[in-house]
């Protein structure tokens, strides 16, 4: 008789074994059901909102960071705390309390399937945003920081979620788990919006202060990854202490297993203190970008080189070339009131295009010698890119936020209160070159920059002006206008 014996099965390994649960768990995870809904959020929301700004990297990155998340994070949110209940509303705690696998495995398995699907659908999503950035050709490269935040925030938000719906299986916690998320988003965006505490920043929806970015913004100089990377060590943190906290209730995993997921909720709300405290000395840039002190690198604070696109007019009209398309319709802005201030005492040599916020909030700067006028065309560059604007309109655009206060800076009424005489000159100049009247859209208002009221003396006075021969015009303009910004003319001495 012989006796034989059987081999043991070979040990299938931890890791294999974890990973064959979370394959089960995708295979029927509630996320699948919804990916339909998230692709019709992300079409009617995120995409259109991205497809309506200017074809600029660090813009759509911005505009992207704050409607992709809105659409994913409070669904996911709300589908992550409906299976982190499962166990609790089917009564079966007990029953995987007492299986040979640890209680927080099966539960990190559930999670990282329904983050899974997220995530997935996420990258998918900034995919197309970005493939469509490409295929028009924006100037420079992706912005990769607005991109990361959002990747952060998906299992930041679901762990946190999860975590409710494991602890609190009450029929409850899924919608309160969504409206909760979406509630401290939008209200820590709507506060960092009104700079009521700059703490708030650490909300992941803001990538600045505000809600409307210049089309500018990280062309003139690189992308500041400063706030970016507070919000990514808070997100962290809160995701990590959140998938911790499964491995602390009694059966969940064993004691020295639960002194290690101690430690990592300490170590969690401390980088997510580490995160906030960083993010509330953050102070906004006049690109509109947040430097973080402790974080902030002295090199992204250099001017990028570029040779700027000129015309050959003859007052050059240059544009960072990532603005070329709009230099046409800038240098038709310009030209009928350059031919009103050309060879006059302060007229502007050369109009060149400058970043956001150079002049302190005042569209046109008059500096150096000769004169360089410094524009900020991108605050005049209309929000809403979903229709195509022509080049006849954007010339009306242009003219009416540049020409006043460039007029301004030349006659003298940008310089404080202006007197009766300024005003009367500038409006004169104004209605001799067929500037608009009316308020402009853009960066500026007429009313601002000193033009008199209609029906006013001064306003007589320039269209009596206006109405005289250019050359009569230019010819007085010459003489006396060093006389006229220092205020030694009054309204009498008008021709």
């Amino acid at each position: 008789m012989t006796l034989t014996t059987t081999p043991p099965a070979a040990r299938t390994s931890p890791a294999v074994n974890a990973a064959r649960l979370v394959r089960l768990e995708a295979r029927r995870n509630v996320v699948l059901l919804l990916l339909p809904l998230l692709a019709l959020l992300f079409w009617f929301d995120a995409y259109r909102a991205v497809m309506a700004t200017p074809p600029y990297w660090a813009l759509r990155g911005i505009v992207m960071q704050k409607h992709i998340l809105l659409d994913f994070v409070p669904l996911l949110a709300g589908v992550a705390a409906w299976v982190g209940s499962r166990d609790g509303r089917r009564g079966t705690g007990e029953l995987i309390t007492a299986t040979s696998r640890p209680r927080w495995i099966a539960q990190c398995a559930a999670w990282t399937a329904t983050t899974g699907w997220g995530v997935l659908a996420y990258v998918i999503g900034v995919g197309i945003l970005y493939g469509r950035t490409a295929a028009q050709h924006a100037p420079g490269g992706p912005a990769w920081w607005p991109a990361i935040v959002g990747l952060c925030s998906l299992p930041a938000f679901t762990a946190l979620a999860f975590a409710a719906g494991a602890f609190f299986s009450g029929r409850f916690t899924t919608p309160i788990a969504a409206i909760l998320a979406l509630l401290l988003l939008e209200a820590g965006f709507r506060g960092a919006s009104q700079s009521s505490s700059p703490y708030l920043l650490i909300v992941p929806l803001n990538a600045l202060p505000g809600s409307t970015p210049s089309a500018d913004v990280a062309v003139f100089g690189p992308y500041l990854p400063d706030l970016s990377i507070c919000q990514i060590m808070a997100l962290a943190g809160l995701g990590l202490a959140a998938l911790a906290a499964l491995g602390l209730p009694p059966g969940a995993a064993g004691p020295a297993a639960r002194r290690v997921f101690a430690g990592l909720i300490a170590l969690g709300l401390a980088l997510t203190g580490t995160g906030v405290a960083l993010a509330g000395t953050g102070r906004q840039q006049a690109t509109g970008l947040v430097a973080v002190p402790a974080l902030h690198n002295a090199a992204d604070d250099r001017t990028i080189a570029y040779t700027p696109a000129c015309t050959t007019s003859a007052t050059p009209v240059c544009v960072h070339p990532a603005f070329r398309e709009y230099l046409p319709a800038t240098q038709a802005a310009f030209e009928p009131i350059l031919r009103e201030l050309a060879g006059l005492p302060g007229a502007p040599a050369r109009i060149e295009q400058g970043p956001s916020g150079y002049a302190g909030g005042t569209p046109v700067h008059l500096s150096g010698q000769p004169p360089v006028a410094t524009v900020d065309l991108a605050e005049a560059i209309p929000a809403d890119t979903g229709r195509a604007y022509t080049t006849a309109e954007l010339t009306d655009i242009f003219r009416r936020a540049f020409a006043p206060p460039l007029v301004a800076a030349v006659v003298g009424t940008g310089q404080g209160r202006p007197d009766e005489a300024q005003s009367a000159v500038l409006e004169g100049l104004l209605l001799a070159s067929g500037t608009p009247q009316t308020p402009c859209s853009g960066a500026c208002m007429v009313s601002e920059v000193g033009a008199p009221r209609p029906g006013s003396a001064a306003y007589e006075a320039g269209k009596r002006l206006a109405g005289l021969p250019a050359d009569v015009r230019h010819d007085w303009l010459a003489e006396h206008l060093p006389a006229l910004r220092a205020g030694r003319i009054n309204l009498e001495q008008l021709p």
